[in-house]
């Protein structure tokens, strides 16, 4: 019989704060997505403690309001800052674009994404990537008002029959959170009886 001995855990006077905890494990998610995904993740900028800044491909959104000719309004290329509030993992990370893009829950000024409408502590860079993918490509959006940054966009998608017949852009999803979560159904515990 062979025993394998895993090396001792470094001693530590004290465990790392739980926020400090999950700022590593983010960053480290985020250096794996990269490693699977190389083509669509890259670029990968440590700005601070507090956030980072990734270019993302293969997400399309619209960049404006759409005329005749819908391919003169669609990007499929983006330069998100990823931050972390102070209060995180009990508040989400959060998501800006470097250039704002034309959607009901997207500032158009400094380019902010609503992707929460609830968050729970759970919640990883992934689920938030995930979600960004959805909301650029206009299959999640949220018309509630504290979520709404454009309503000029909302009203656009209301009221145009060819916005609704084109909307949401097609693309594939590389990035699914549900697939993506490290808990699984028999990680939890089951009542015995």
């Amino acid at each position: 019989m062979t025993c394998f001995a895993y090396p001792p855990l470094p001693q530590m006077d004290k465990p790392l704060p739980l926020r400090e905890r999950r700022l590593a494990h983010e960053w480290d998610l985020i250096q794996k997505l990269m490693a699977e995904y190389p083509d669509k993740i890259s670029g990968l900028q440590h700005i601070d403690d507090e956030a980072f800044l990734i270019s993302v491909n293969d997400m399309p959104a619209l960049y404006k309001q759409p005329g005749d000719d819908w391919r003169d309004a669609i990007t499929d290329k983006h330069s998100v800052t990823v931050a972390f509030p102070r209060y995180f993992p009990s508040l989400p990370c959060e998501i800006f674009l470097s250039r704002p893009v034309f959607h009901p829950n997207v500032d158009p000024v400094n380019g902010f994404v609503c992707l929460w409408n609830r968050h729970r502590v759970a919640n990883t860079v992934m689920d938030a990537l995930a979600r960004l993918a959805a909301v650029l490509a206009w299959r999640l959006y949220n018309p509630d008002a504290p979520h709404l940054m454009q309503p000029d966009a909302l009203t656009w998608y209301d009221s145009s029959t060819e916005a609704r017949s084109r909307l949401p852009l097609t693309h594939d999803p590389w990035i699914i959170a549900d697939q993506t979560w490290e808990r699984t159904e028999h990680h939890r515990r089951r009542r015995l009886s």
